[in-house]
């Protein structure tokens, strides 16, 4: 049986406790109780552990992002949903959604362009969503792309502070959140139906 997701993930937490540049493969080694030379029968280096890490990571972003939408037909349900599922992603992937983003400067080319690229095709994903918002007359966003960034960037704080033994609940982080969004958005449709939320 491989072992490469213990040491996945055994990275991912100390990258996310100590930096990717405070770590080394011996450390990685010492937590899943191998000896460096044994370590690199699974991983050819620390660099391409940080790249599959990364590229796990937005491909579980994305991935989250079009079954959320998936489940409705309407922009301002799927924006919310969106936001909802964001938010649960920075919760139960918390560490791994904090090194996806503040480890990125780590990355090497052309691995970093790359992940860059793809970073971008998500919130472009949530942009076109606005636009279509925007389009039906029920989102008011003068910059979709620029309001989407914001979005998204807000809510991956969450992966910086977020403590399960906190003031707030996952509950109503996830709800705040998805409301947050849609008042972000200025969505009329909700503030027609409920009032101020």
């Amino acid at each position: 049986m491989s072992r490469s997701p213990e040491i996945q993930a055994a990275a991912v937490r100390l990258f996310y406790e100590h930096g990717y540049n405070a770590c080394s493969m011996k450390d990685i080694a010492r937590v899943v109780g191998m000896t460096p030379p044994s370590l690199y029968n699974y991983i050819d280096s620390k660099q391409k552990l940080l790249r599959d890490i990364m590229f796990e990571g937005i491909g579980l972003l994305t991935a989250d992002f079009d079954s959320a939408v998936a489940k409705s037909d309407d922009v301002i349900e799927q924006l919310r949903l969106a936001a909802e599922a964001l938010t649960w992603h920075n919760i139960h992937r918390q560490t791994q959604a904090y090194v996806n983003t503040v480890e990125i400067p780590s990355l090497e080319e052309p691995a970093r362009s790359q992940l860059i690229q793809r970073r971008r095709a998500y919130v472009r994903r949530w942009a076109s969503l606005i636009e279509r918002g925007v389009a039906e007359g029920v989102v008011t966003a003068p910059e979709p792309m620029l309001i989407a960034f914001n979005i998204v960037d807000l809510i991956a704080g969450l992966a910086r502070w977020y403590q399960p033994t906190g003031r707030w609940s996952e509950d109503a982080l996830i709800e705040h959140y998805g409301q947050l969004a849609l008042h972000m958005l200025q969505c009329r449709q909700l503030v027609r139906q409920h009032g101020n939320i």
